[in-house]
């Protein structure tokens, strides 16, 4: 097992971090110097020369995420180590017993992420940080049907046959370790959580090196370009329901019929571009076509029935518009039949 610091203009922490690794007898460590700046680098010629720690230099800042990639990138192709690697703040912010831990973890759960996870509810969280991760929590949950107590957790562990995967996940900055979450759902590798202590400095960690805005803007980007198909999908959706359905109520159908002749017909627009575009470009799910379909039409079928009986439903006792009824139910259903799509229509089969 090796420990992994990404680290930028480090201070006195930075010592600290080696010395708890050290009473825990971690000695296989590699840290990354990000770009610091010049009287900062003394601190890396230390835990070098002392701590036995391998250390990797950017010339330039470039950024959380390609700071753990190159740590991968040396690790994959350089140690010959079957358990895998764990990935660690440079702030001290992490117990040494919670680092084992998370060994413990990566040993017993060979094939999952392990995250350790922080309580955002404890008094001494900053609001600024409780608000920032309680929001990205929901925004991975609602949007992505990702369900993570902590999302950017620096404490991850990764298990050696995963780290060629983490190489090819975009992100250079601090919207690397939110790709890396999502990646991991198409890949359908497990998460599996630790709870570890919940440490922030008194200076409400202005050591912390995110920027508020900028890499907020990134991760969410992200969050939502992930979520983007569905919704789209369920604009297609609903956009092709309405048109069908005021045109049918032209005719002598009933509107009964119409509802759920609408309902079809839209769905099958729909999912003739949501299909097409999750296998591609979401899942890039490369099994047989047929078989896959197989899947995909069975779930469409009971969404399908799900929403138009739903729909009826509402309007004969509400008396709510179908446009309206259509708009509330599919919006629930479109990202439950996500949770489907992922977990069993483009579930990756073992060779």
């Amino acid at each position: 097992m090796y420990v992994i610091i990404p680290c930028l203009n480090p201070d006195d922490n930075f010592i600290e971090v080696f010395e708890g690794l050290k009473k825990q007898k971690i000695k296989n460590i590699i840290t990354v110097d990000d770009g610091s700046d010049k009287d900062k680098k003394h601190y890396f010629k230390t835990v070098e020369k002392k701590y036995g720690a391998i250390v990797l230099t950017h010339d330039v800042n470039k950024g959380k995420g390609r700071a753990l990639k190159t740590a991968f990138e040396y690790y994959y192709n350089n140690i010959k180590d079957d358990e895998g690697v764990i990935t660690i703040d440079a702030d001290n912010q992490h117990t040494p017993e919670d680092i084992v831990r998370m060994h413990d973890a990566l040993k017993k759960h060979p094939g999952s992420l392990i995250l350790g996870v922080r309580n955002f509810d404890e008094p001494q969280v900053p609001l600024r940080s409780k608000i920032g991760n309680k929001i990205t929590i929901f925004s991975l949950n609602f949007f992505c049907s990702l369900a993570i107590s902590d999302t950017q957790t620096g404490l991850r562990a990764i298990p050696r046959k995963f780290v060629d995967d983490m190489l090819l996940i975009k992100g250079e900055k601090f919207e690397y370790e939110t790709n890396m979450l999502l990646e991991t759902t198409k890949l359908n590798i497990p998460i599996h959580e630790i709870k570890i202590d919940t440490i922030y400095e008194e200076t409400n960690n202005l050591t912390s090196h995110f920027n508020t805005f900028t890499d907020s803007f990134l991760i969410y980007k992200e969050i939502f370009k992930f979520a983007s198909v569905s919704i789209i999908s369920m604009l297609i959706d609903y956009i092709s329901f309405l048109i069908i359905f005021t045109a049918m109520l032209q005719t002598s159908i009933k509107e009964g019929q119409a509802i759920l002749l609408a309902t079809i017909l839209a769905r099958i627009i729909s999912s003739l571009f949501n299909f097409t575009t999750n296998k591609k470009l979401v899942f890039k799910h490369k099994s047989n076509i047929k078989e896959t379909m197989k899947r995909y039409y069975t779930v469409v079928a009971c969404q399908l029935t799900a929403s138009a009986t739903l729909v009826y439903l509402l309007r004969i006792t509400t008396g709510l518009i179908p446009g309206i009824s259509k708009l509330i139910v599919d919006f629930i259903l479109f990202f439950i039949g996500y949770k489907f799509q992922r977990k069993y229509v483009f579930k990756r089969r073992k060779k």
